[in-house]
């Protein structure tokens, strides 16, 4: 269903975090006819996923830029942009920096990517540190409440 453009620009507007991959952001700046430039002006935090090649976190005041997380290998990248925002927003609630929240996502999102289907992989804690670690060793003191 096609929401009316009144409404598809009030949910843009109202939303906390707009988050998509590459494509759906370029959808939405189409679909709004806006630069992106009015795109950052309307959202407080607006998330581009990009694959492989990571993700941006923006702000009206920083940008963000979070390299991909390596996989130990690579099976099926779908439903990664799922757990990228599920591993961002774990990080957000808990009050952690955007570019945490990002690598947050980033390293949840490697675990799907390693399994065949949305819903099949597993991480406990423990493992989940040890490999954000590993990705991000600039972020050594990494160690969220969880």
């Amino acid at each position: 269903m096609l929401y009316s453009e009144k409404i598809f620009k009030n949910a843009v507007v109202n939303a906390h975090i707009l988050v998509g991959n590459d494509y759906e952001i370029e959808l939405v700046r189409r679909r709004l006819d806006w630069s992106k430039t009015d795109l950052l002006k309307n959202t407080n935090i607006l998330i581009t996923t990009l694959g492989p090649k990571g993700a941006i976190i923006e702000t009206k005041n920083n940008t963000f830029i979070i390299p991909a997380a390596k996989p130990e290998n690579e099976i099926d990248p779908t439903g990664a942009g799922d757990v990228f925002r599920a591993g961002f927003l774990a990080g957000f609630v808990r009050g952690l920096p955007l570019q945490t929240c990002g690598r947050m996502g980033a390293t949840a999102a490697v675990y799907t990517v390693e399994k065949y289907g949305t819903q099949t992989h597993f991480f406990t804690k423990k493992h989940f540190i040890e490999r954000y670690r590993k990705n991000y060793p600039q972020d050594p003191k990494f160690n969220p409440v969880f």
